[in-house]
């Protein structure tokens, strides 16, 4: 019986090697088929590595992070939600105060923008966040490797000697820039432009749950301002209801 045992926990250990590999193995082929060199691919390589597996992130069917919004000298309590494959909810409130609630949600294509209050008043506002690009619960950079990115150029950053920044468009024409620390192997900054519109992010430090890391702070900038969140509690895995990504109920135009 131990001898089967040990066959079975050998074998498993070898499947999970093996899956492993193959995950690693497909993102390396994308990056030989962007022709980068391989120093250049060896730096998204250790990022990756560093971060969590493609074959950890991969198994991941929901986020959970909390922490604090700073916002036109103004402080929120926030708790961002997603859920696989493209759900992103978003709640802030007064540091302190339960009601009112923002709350933005992005099901897919279908965004809800809202504000509930205490007597259970629900009215509808312009979004304050474009969460249309963080449906992707992977890292931003590793989900688009392994999708549909046409091309990638690589440049030294001009401002920061021990930084590249690799520029790449998807097949929907919208072009990113993301820029990595040659020492740190993380990304320092990135940007999204699509339909005319830009954003920025710039993400300083790191929170984990187990063996995969999230940035703990993100700042946003768009030409509607800037936005700093900063994460104090990062779950995986979590339980999250279908119902939280749903139309609010009893919307009030303003």
């Amino acid at each position: 019986m131990n001898f089967i045992l040990s066959i079975l926990l050998n074998l498993i250990i070898f499947l999970s090697y093996f899956q492993s590999l193959e995950s690693s193995v497909l993102i390396e082929r994308k990056l030989n088929s962007l022709e980068l060199k391989q120093e250049y691919q060896d730096l998204i390589l250790d990022y990756i590595n560093r971060v969590g597996s493609y074959r950890d992130w991969e198994s991941v069917r929901s986020i959970k992070l909390d922490g604090a919004l700073y916002n036109n000298e103004n402080v929120y309590e926030v708790s961002l939600i997603k859920k696989y494959p493209n759900k992103v909810r978003l709640v802030a409130r007064k540091s302190g105060k339960q009601f009112p609630q923002l709350i933005q949600i992005q099901n897919g294509n279908t965004s809800y923008y809202s504000i509930q209050y205490l007597d259970g008043t629900i009215k509808e506002i312009d979004p304050i966040f474009d969460l249309s690009e963080e449906t992707n619960l992977m890292p931003k950079l590793m989900h688009l490797l392994t999708n549909n990115i046409e091309n990638m150029s690589v440049s030294k950053n001009q401002d920061a000697q021990n930084s590249v920044v690799y520029d790449f468009t998807i097949n929907d024409g919208t072009a990113y820039s993301f820029t990595l620390n040659k020492n740190t192997k993380s990304i320092t900054e990135y940007s999204i432009k699509k339909n005319g519109t830009g954003l920025d992010f710039e993400l300083k430090g790191e929170i984990k749950s187990s063996r995969l890391k999230y940035p703990r702070q993100v700042i946003y900038s768009s030409s509607k301002g800037s936005t700093k969140l900063i994460f104090k509690k990062f779950d995986v895995n979590v339980g999250i209801p279908e119902y939280l990504f749903q139309k609010p109920k009893n919307r009030i135009s303003i």
